[in-house]
């Protein structure tokens, strides 16, 4: 059975910098030359990391969260760029056993926010050799919550922003009154950054999955505004 993270993790996130140890030494310094867009529904999240420069530290994955304490573990159902067996690991995550993941990071507020309020925050892995800082992105007034699945595909949306992934494809971006707008994107040949998005397939073929807040009376992604597929209906 799928559980629901906390409400301090869901949301949209950037990161300001990430420290790491080599060969066992101490933290090196901050590096902040990847830029982050990780959206964390409920339960499935979409995390993509686009350098400023070239490509190298371009990687993006997608699967879902669970959390103990603050203690954090994205378990990757599809990866960028080393290509995983998505539909084994999305049926292991939809059985409510997500396979093994070293993907482990404790989460701490810095400052004195309380965690509901809190906007930056670090992260430490669980051998101490590597540290991020991220920042939690203030939701709108009005947005919605959106996780939903075709095949392996994932389409995710939270507090203004989504992601989508697929086998060859991750994006991440802005939801705006004109539509869903591409920021980061492992492949800028299909999906090039104030691009629109077009999802894959037809409304119909999209289905929720947990913690979408249309899962009770699910409509299709039809009625959800502005949306474009690459087809209108069957």
């Amino acid at each position: 059975m799928s559980t629901a993270v906390p409400d301090w993790l869901r949301g949209a996130w950037t990161r300001n910098w990430i420290r790491r140890a080599v060969d066992g030494g101490p933290l090196g310094e901050q590096d902040a030359t990847v830029e982050v867009l990780y959206i964390q529904t409920p339960w499935a999240f979409v995390d993509v990391r686009v350098p400023h420069e070239g490509t190298d530290g371009l990687m993006a994955f997608a699967g879902v969260t669970t959390v103990q304490e603050n203690v954090v573990e994205w378990h990757a159902c599809l990866n960028f760029p080393d290509a995983v067996p998505a539909a084994e690991l999305w049926a292991a995550a939809d059985a409510g056993t997500p396979a093994p993941t070293e993907d482990v990071g404790v989460f701490s507020p810095l400052g004195e926010a309380k965690k509901e309020d809190a906007v930056l925050w670090r992260e430490v892995d669980l051998n101490k050799s590597l540290e991020e800082e991220w920042k939690k992105i203030v939701a709108p007034a009005e947005s919605v919550t959106l996780a939903v699945r075709r095949g392996t595909d994932i389409f995710v949306a939270e507090a203004g922003h989504f992601g989508f992934a697929s086998s060859n494809l991750f994006v991440a971006g802005h939801v705006t009154p004109a539509g869903w707008i591409c920021h980061l994107s492992t492949d800028i040949a299909i999906a090039p950054r104030g691009s629109t998005l077009v999802l894959p397939g037809a409304p119909e073929d999209w289905k929720p999955l947990f913690g979408c807040d249309a899962l009770e009376n699910w409509p299709s992604l039809q009625s959800v505004p502005n949306v474009q597929f690459a087809e209108n209906s069957r």
